[in-house]
């Protein structure tokens, strides 16, 4: 679970309450409350929070305001992401086996227009406990955003990655984030006596 808590008979694991409610045919207690299930899914699984995300947005960007709900591209459907070849499938034509015709074609799959991202990026939160960072995956976090939008604000978060990064890199270590750790260079395996001329 991403609260980490521990589970106790007759209390929901997600929100620590008393579980009263039941299954409707052995009316057994349920493992967790309804809305708790809901927020779960949204936080561990990305199709679960883009179809809660869709239910409240219906598809409209928060930025620009236009509707994408029905607005797609259509992009060769990839045999796996390794290769990135597109998936050739063939169209039979013709009566019989002497006189078939195949024809191959490209398959192609829709992809939607509108993006879900986050409100605050989770690059900031990322030295935070797991405990008070789960709540940037809660769909409070979560906005639709259209495809231009969504690009131009990756383009700025990236770039304000980037200062960070730069303005983190000579700091002391005390004031460096725990994820920005700074590399340490691994040595040559000799001594310093025993290293060559043109290597010192």
């Amino acid at each position: 679970m991403a609260q980490h808590r521990p589970h106790a008979p007759g209390k929901c694991p997600w929100c620590g309450l008393e579980q009263t409610e039941r299954t409707p045919v052995r009316k057994l207690l349920k493992h967790m409350h309804a809305a708790c299930q809901a927020e779960l899914d949204v936080v561990k699984g990305a199709g679960y929070a883009r179809w809660h995300v869709f239910k409240r947005d219906h598809g409209i960007c928060a930025k620009c305001g236009d509707d994408y709900s029905q607005m797609h591209r259509f992009e060769p459907e990839h045999r796996d992401r390794i290769t990135k070849l597109p998936t050739i499938s063939y169209d039979t034509y013709g009566w019989g086996t002497k006189h078939e015709v195949r024809i191959p074609y490209t398959a192609l799959r829709a992809v939607s227009l509108w993006h879900v991202d986050h409100k605050v990026p989770l690059w900031k939160v990322r030295h935070m406990p797991p405990l008070e960072r789960v709540v940037y995956f809660k769909l409070a976090n979560l906005v639709t955003l259209c495809d231009d939008c969504h690009s131009r604000k990756t383009g700025k978060e990236a770039a304000d990655r980037e200062k960070v990064r730069k303005s983190v890199k000579g700091a002391p270590k005390q004031t460096r984030f725990k994820w920005q750790k700074g590399r340490k260079l691994q040595g040559r395996g000799f001594q310093k006596g025993q290293r060559t001329m043109r290597g010192r």
